[in-house]
């Protein structure tokens, strides 16, 4: 369910032993449980930051935060600097789950079909894409508002355009990779996934694909290695995303610009030495200390811009059920949901200590499961008779998730007031392994997941957090589509063409559009009322010949 600034506070957060045991996995060494244990004492410290309550200033506006949408657009200026809109985050949190990883992107997509809509009947200023920057109509736009009746596909409106982190683990963290560091669409994300099942079962031996069960590791790792490499090279060709220097993005390289949409994948680290393991975070940006860094946040001192994608991808999915353990360079990693399947709580701490000076640093956290595997006839004949409740209680991971939804609920309650929603994922999915992947039964598997995932998130509680959840991207990527740095992050080029003369001087002629702002705003800074906002410049831009933007999508 959402929280937000306005909902009751929960119940106290009980820290028994059980549910410690839980959120720290059941398998790390001692060492790992007191540095969980340690995190759970500093989350009952009395953190109380005041902010400006979101509900409460548009109340005050007379705008209701959901259904009146469209008015806020038209009335941030009054309320919220534009600028500040960058202070505050919007994040993505992925579970593990293989398989089931495909419900989390078919429930992610029904969000974005949701975003595309609004984005789309948005009244005075329709997006064709993320990309877009929301001018208003005027009359000289005719041509454009006849393009704009063409409807543009859901593909257009990416999630990496929409949320500042995308944090994942296990085959989740693959997700995260091609949603965040390679810019996927769903629709995208999703045929990968596929394809990347498609390999690995292609690489078992014959016997291996015959009778269930039976699952070569070695021939798994070697199958997903192989759809990765395809994945980069396509994506390498169809992804224009500049470096800091102008020159192309190489994708096969996990660190990239700050300035775009960060990914952040948890894996497990063995200590070959200490035989221990620790969680492990591996970053598309480099992490800088602040005064809330403690011990918590993992590896901070190690540079991860050598760090190949592929390697990544493969260190953080090393089930040991059906992969090898991945090394880079002499270090061994395995798959991340062996800490912790949900890792909201590492994504919130990795922003919570980057943005240490801000008062307030999250806006929007999203977080989706991958639903639950429909458990077998014996167990579910059995478990009404099991003597003590036995089969009736909750697994580890169950437990897991209510320890991470009640204590973001509990942070969000005691004073941060962000947007916190988790969407489980439905209770009834298939048991899927790379062997039982075959070309036989593909087609009934997807179709199982997808009828399951349908149902889930057509139910009235669930439509109408997904309703939510598209209202507040929208509203705020249009907040930052105002202002200077959104094409910058949108990594949006200008054509050769797109030049400007200023007709008010001599001093500037044949510059690019953001020399042509710039000038503007150090040489005419009366010609604008607001010079932080973008859409404030149209007229001086179409004065002086205003470019033609070419996205890096069709």
């Amino acid at each position: 369910m959402p929280s937000n600034p306005d909902s009751d506070p929960v119940p106290e957060i009980q820290r028994s032993g059980t549910k410690l045991s839980a959120l720290s996995g059941s398998s790390q060494s001692s060492q790992s449980v007191d540095d969980e244990v340690a995190w759970s004492h500093r989350e009952i410290d009395d953190h109380r930051w005041s902010t400006i309550d979101s509900n409460e200033s548009l109340h005050r506006s007379g705008v209701s935060p959901l259904h009146d949408s469209r008015k806020l657009l038209y009335l941030s200026n009054k309320m919220v600097d534009q600028e500040a809109c960058w202070e505050r985050q919007v994040v993505l949190s992925l579970d593990g789950g293989g398989m089931r990883g495909l419900s989390e992107l078919l429930i992610l997509n029904a969000i974005m079909e949701e975003v595309a809509r609004i984005e789309q009947d948005f009244e005075g200023a329709q997006a064709k894409s993320s990309s877009d920057i929301p001018w208003r109509k005027h009359r000289s736009d005719e041509e454009s508002i006849a393009e704009s009746e063409v409807t543009p596909s859901v593909d257009n409106f990416l999630p990496c355009h929409y949320f500042d982190y995308i944090c994942g683990t296990s085959l989740g963290g693959v997700i995260a990779v091609l949603l965040g560091r390679l810019r996927c669409s769903v629709g995208e994300a999703i045929c990968y996934y596929r394809v990347m099942w498609d390999e690995m079962a292609k690489a078992l031996p014959h016997i291996d694909r015959v009778i269930p069960r039976s699952t070569s590791k070695k021939d798994c790792s070697t199958g997903l290695g192989r759809a990765l490499d395809d994945i980069l090279c396509r994506q390498q060709k169809i992804r224009a995303v500049r470096s800091e220097k102008g020159s192309p993005d190489e994708i096969t390289r996990f660190q990239s610009s700050e300035r775009l949409c960060k990914t952040l994948v948890l894996a497990v680290k063995y200590d070959n030495i200490k035989h221990i393991r620790r969680p492990y975070l591996f970053r598309s940006y480099p992490f800088s200390p602040s005064a809330k860094t403690s011990t918590l946040n993992r590896n901070i001192r190690e540079r991860g811009d050598e760090v190949l994608t592929k390697d990544v991808c493969l260190a953080t999915s090393a089930s040991p059920n059906h992969f090898r353990g991945h090394r880079i360079g002499a270090t061994k990693f395995r798959d991340g949901s062996i800490w912790m399947a949900n890792p909201s709580m590492e994504l919130y701490r990795e922003v919570d200590s980057i943005y240490a000076e801000t008062e307030n640093p999250l806006y929007c956290f999203v977080s989706i499961g991958s639903g639950k595997q429909r458990k077998g006839i014996a167990e579910r004949t059995l478990r009404q008779f099991s003597p003590g409740g036995v089969l009736r209680r909750k697994s580890a991971y169950e437990r897991e998730q209510e320890l991470v939804d009640q204590v973001l609920t509990k942070r969000n309650d005691s004073g941060q007031n962000f947007y916190y929603f988790r969407l489980e994922g439905p209770g009834d999915l298939p048991n899927v392994r790379p062997s039982t992947w075959k070309s036989n039964s593909q087609q009934k598997i997807v179709q199982r997941i997808t009828s399951c995932t349908e149902n889930y998130f057509r139910t009235k509680s669930i439509k109408r957090e997904i309703e939510e959840i598209a209202s507040k991207l929208v509203q705020y990527r249009r907040l930052r589509a105002k202002t200077s740095a959104w094409s910058t992050y949108v990594d949006m080029p200008i054509t050769e063409t797109s030049r400007h003369t200023c007709k008010r001087c001599n001093s500037c002629n044949d510059a690019d559009r953001d020399m042509f702002i710039d000038h503007v705003r150090r040489k005419h800074p009366k010609e604008v009322r607001n010079s932080r906002c973008l859409d404030d410049y149209r007229g001086l831009l179409q004065e002086s010949q205003i470019p033609t933007i070419v996205t890096v999508r069709e």
